[in-house]
């Protein structure tokens, strides 16, 4: 039987919050990230489906479109942020959630309060393509009318600098498996975020 974890620091808010572009390892990062904590998971995708009456993102992308898809995300990642979460969690992000300024303002303001910690998974456009490929793209519909390996460095040219802006910790999962990348969230958040 595996021993219990041991209590994070006091100075580690009750959201871990991870965020970055498609293919850059968030739901399963948080996953593992949150069975390591032993506090529950949350995937922003799954909120903001259910909270625009879908029931899966990508169908409430492409029947809303963008502008009414990120005020139904930003909605969602509202009500997550507004609910008292004793035992803490960890929230995986949409790709874009932070490129909507209602959205960052939610998560500025959640940092300044000391209620999140936001984890940027960093990835080349070639890794994020690489992963992407592996997957089933007809769960990730196109965001600027291309397919969605073909958007790639655009999207990240554009997300990048917003990324960087509302976090915490940045941490390249470029030639990190998903469990690595966890393990070394976990070892920052034990260390107090120093």
């Amino acid at each position: 039987m595996a021993s219990p974890p041991s209590p994070l620091p006091p100075s580690v808010p009750p959201l871990v919050i991870l965020a970055g572009p498609r293919g850059s390892g968030k739901t399963q990062v948080a996953g593992l990230l949150s069975a390591a904590l032993a506090r529950p998971f949350i995937d922003l995708d799954d909120r903001t489906a259910a909270t625009a009456g879908f029931a899966a993102c990508a169908d409430a992308l492409r029947t809303l479109g963008e502008p009414r898809f990120r005020a139904a995300e930003c909605d969602a990642l509202r009500a997550v942020l507004a609910r008292q979460l004793p035992a803490g969690a960890v929230l995986a992000l949409g790709g874009g959630t932070p490129t909507y300024a209602p959205s960052l303002e939610l998560l500025q303001a959640a940092r300044a309060r000391s209620r999140a910690a936001v984890v940027y998974l960093q990835a080349s456009a070639g890794a994020l393509r690489a992963r992407l490929s592996a997957t089933d793209l007809s769960a990730r519909p196109p965001l600027m009318g291309a397919d969605p390996l073909s958007e790639i460095e655009q999207l990240l040219a554009a997300r990048e600098p917003v990324y960087r802006a509302v976090a915490d910790l940045v941490l390249s999962t470029e030639s990190l498996t998903p469990q690595t990348a966890a393990d070394h969230i976990t070892a920052w958040l034990r260390r107090g975020r120093a």
